[in-house]
């Protein structure tokens, strides 16, 4: 019976479906095949690993950026409501306040946002002209400014983003 085995060794089913000899050099191509479709599989499970890492950092740095600017607009509000008590008031304002992420409280993460607001009387008339608020969180940086149009009523025009260094 081994004898037997031993010769069907070299044969197998062929493409017509008769019982062949195996062709020359043909027994290592299947692992070869094997191996090639596991190695392609493994690049792209990296490449998708490596994809959704990215996708993770970049969200991390965009929610650090809105909590900048949500500190700049802090400021800015903080200031408006000083030169609105106070019509005379140019100078600036700072302030730190906390940041929860998370609404467990069993493990909040808790850092800290800080803003500049900045009342500056670019006229030189002794009144108010322009606000400008600088937010800071977790090494992001964003700023806003708003023109004061009147001082009673307190108006101020629509605040926009500007570029800070």
């Amino acid at each position: 019976m081994k004898r037997y085995y031993n010769f069907l060794k070299g044969f197998s089913y062929g493409a017509s479906g008769v019982f062949e000899p195996h062709a020359a050099g043909s027994r290592g191509v299947s692992i070869l095949v094997a191996l090639m479709v596991v190695m392609t599989i493994m690049m792209l499970a990296t490449i998708s690993l490596k994809t959704s890492s990215d996708e993770i950092d970049i969200s991390s740095h965009e929610l650090d950026a809105l909590q900048a600017y949500n500190a700049a607009e802090s400021g800015l509000s903080y200031a408006s409501s000083a030169l609105n008590e106070n019509g005379d008031f140019t100078g600036t304002i700072n302030d730190t306040f906390e940041v929860r992420l998370e609404e467990d409280d069993s493990t909040p993460e808790t850092k800290y946002a800080y803003y500049k607001a900045e009342v500056i009387d670019k006229n030189g008339d002794g009144r108010a002209d322009v606000i400008l608020s600088t937010g800071y969180y977790n090494g992001k940086k964003r700023a806003v400014m708003a023109k004061v149009l009147s001082i009673k009523p307190f108006v101020i025009e629509k605040p926009r983003k500007v570029r800070v260094n």
